[in-house]
């Protein structure tokens, strides 16, 4: 069913980036487009015209994926008028996923535009930016609090413990209550305050794969060994992408799980 298709599209453009399930997203596409081809409406209508541009975006391998999310939204708004009282809760849905879908595209577009502002500094300057992004937002937001976590859920003595630290909306690793783990990603302020601001594409799109592999283990309710291993992954990736920025020791202004400015070859997951 169309409406189905447009949901699970939406849902899982909401979840990550397309970028990241190309492979689905064009077998969805693939079963979406002869069904919206075969819908008629007016020419000199507003929804024609939404559902003509979906039709094309859907169709071009290189659309933008916050134009494509914001025109799945837009179409949700067509169907969400005189719909069927036995697809009301269908079309809710879809109108639910689509615009957490736009949220998610519309604010990666954001920092990509912030990207392209500093994209005419020399390449030593955007190597510096990086390795200070790194060195700050980097090493507070990111590193050291999840290291901090994974040992803390390492440690605890009971099933029970090392879930609170996962699920937790608060916790305490020693230094105030922060959130748990599932609360940080739902909040994507990884994302947000240090792996959005990266210059370097290459490690940019290496580490948000990384964490939205982590995310998605996590949202789905996987056993504590699976977020474990998962975790201990993205750490792995993530001590690597500091050490080639330069940086070989913790700062351990406030979580020091590893000891005092330990380094970072040290560290044992």
């Amino acid at each position: 069913m169309m409406l189905d298709t447009l949901i699970d599209l939406s849902l899982r453009g909401a979840e990550q980036p397309v970028e990241f399930w190309r492979a689905n997203f064009s077998r969805l596409v693939s079963e979406l487009l002869p069904e919206l081809e075969q819908i008629e409406l007016p020419s000199d209508t507003t929804a024609h015209q939404q559902l003509q541009k979906m039709i094309a975006l859907l169709k071009n391998p290189q659309a933008n994926e916050f134009e494509l999310a914001r025109s799945l939204s837009d179409l949700s708004t067509v169907f969400l008028s005189g719909v069927p009282a036995d697809a009301t809760e269908s079309v809710q849905h879809y109108f639910q996923a689509s615009r957490a879908f736009y949220s998610r595209a519309q604010t990666a577009e954001l920092f990509r535009q912030e990207r392209v502002k500093l994209a005419d500094r020399s390449a030593d300057d955007q190597k510096a930016y990086d390795a200070r992004l790194f060195q700050n937002e980097g090493m507070t937001y990111c590193l050291e609090f999840y290291l901090a976590l994974y040992k803390a859920v390492l440690d605890a003595p009971t099933e029970s413990a090392k879930r609170a630290l996962i699920e937790g909306a608060e916790i305490n690793l020693g230094f105030g209550g922060v959130p748990g783990l599932l609360e940080d990603l739902k909040h994507d302020e990884v994302l947000t305050k240090f792996l959005y601001k990266i210059l370097n594409p290459s490690t940019r799109e290496q580490l948000t794969g990384e964490y939205y592999k982590l995310k998605i283990v996590v949202t789905n309710e996987a056993t504590i060994d699976v977020v474990v291993s998962a975790m201990k992954v993205f750490l792995h990736v993530l001590i690597a992408a500091f050490r080639s920025n330069g940086i070989e020791r913790l700062a351990s202004a406030f979580f020091k799980p590893y000891g005092d400015q330990p380094r970072l070859e040290e560290i044992s997951l």
